[in-house]
């Protein structure tokens, strides 16, 4: 009888196979727990949380909502800046001087070819112009070069080119050379003349500036003009420049330009040009490197246009 129930008892448990698992491998889980070194110390749920202070809720406030209004302000400028460019290409297209038949473009340059002259600008040239017009705070350099295959008499000048040679000139000799910055101005980037350098007037013993123009539509620009040749005695051709040569010729005209800026009395202009003739590439190379170089309290926002020139010997 107790070998019966002793089969019936072990009949009615369980057995060990059945808990478990056909083919079980053991595995491993892995928690992170964020603030404690055990994982049982974790925060109840219903436990708050510590409250910022007043101040510093008050600093929060501050601060988005400066950072609203700077946002706001970037979004205004880049609409500022969206609506010039548009007016500006509107204005360009207006004023820009129709392809002529004389007119290519060849190695990212254009070339303004003409019975007289030749003058080879880079294809950029036209659109950094205007924008160093038009936005009063921007300056640079620009790279030309002028070819004359006429002598002096056979160059066909701009009307506002000739009347600059029947004015009288304020003193120097240097007025073929004024006239014929002008008329590559006038051909590269559509300027006209208005006053020539007796016409404007200055407070008393201030340094004067060559002419006035405008440039795109009605921009009042001055322009002085200088020839970056070093002449020797005895040479029949100028002579390279050197380091010191270059930045006193940019300091003196510079310093020029900002006195004539100030004193001019029948005439408003935005800024000014100053146009160099250079001898050879690396003199108007090194110009431009001077320049650079000058102080921003000197440069102000003048534009520099560096032209060499091949051929044309009559503006020495």
């Amino acid at each position: 009888m107790a070998l019966l129930l002793s089969f019936a008892v072990a009949a009615l448990l369980p057995s060990p196979r059945m808990f478990a698992a056909p083919h079980a491998h053991p595995r491993v889980v892995v928690s992170l727990v964020d603030g404690g070194d055990s994982p049982f110390n974790e925060q109840q749920p219903n436990e708050q949380q510590p409250q910022p202070s007043r101040k510093r809720r008050h600093r929060a406030v501050l601060t988005t909502a400066r950072t609203s209004r700077q946002l706001a302000r970037i979004r205004e400028q880049q609409y500022e800046l969206q609506r010039l460019s548009s007016q500006l290409d509107r204005a360009a297209a207006a004023v820009q001087p129709p392809a002529t038949q004389g007119e290519q473009a060849l190695f990212r340059h254009r070339f303004l070819v003409s019975s007289d002259l030749c003058i080879r600008l880079p294809i950029e040239a036209a659109t950094l112009m205007r924008a160093f017009v038009v936005h009063n705070h921007l300056a640079g350099v620009l790279h030309l070069q002028c070819e004359a295959f006429r002598p002096l008499s056979k160059v066909r000048w701009s009307p506002d080119a000739a009347r600059m040679l029947e004015m009288p000139n304020a003193g120097g000799s240097s007025l073929v050379s004024e006239a014929l910055a002008f008329e590559v101005l006038a051909r590269a980037f559509g300027a006209s003349l208005e006053r020539t350098e007796t016409e404007l007037a200055y407070s008393y013993g201030s340094k004067m500036t060559d002419f006035a123009t405008l440039l795109f539509g009605g921009y009042p620009l001055g322009v002085s003009v200088t020839r970056a040749y070093k002449w020797r005695k005895g040479y029949a051709e100028p002579a390279g420049l050197d380091i010191t040569d270059a930045k006193r010729l940019l300091v003196k005209k510079l310093a020029g330009i900002n006195a004539s800026s100030r004193n001019v009395q029948n005439y408003r202009w935005r800024k000014q040009v100053l146009f160099v003739w250079a001898f050879t590439h690396r003199d108007a190379v090194l110009l431009e490197t001077v320049y650079q170089q000058v102080p921003a309290s000197l440069r102000a926002n003048t534009v520099l246009i560096v032209t060499r020139c091949d051929g044309v010997n009559w503006i020495r």
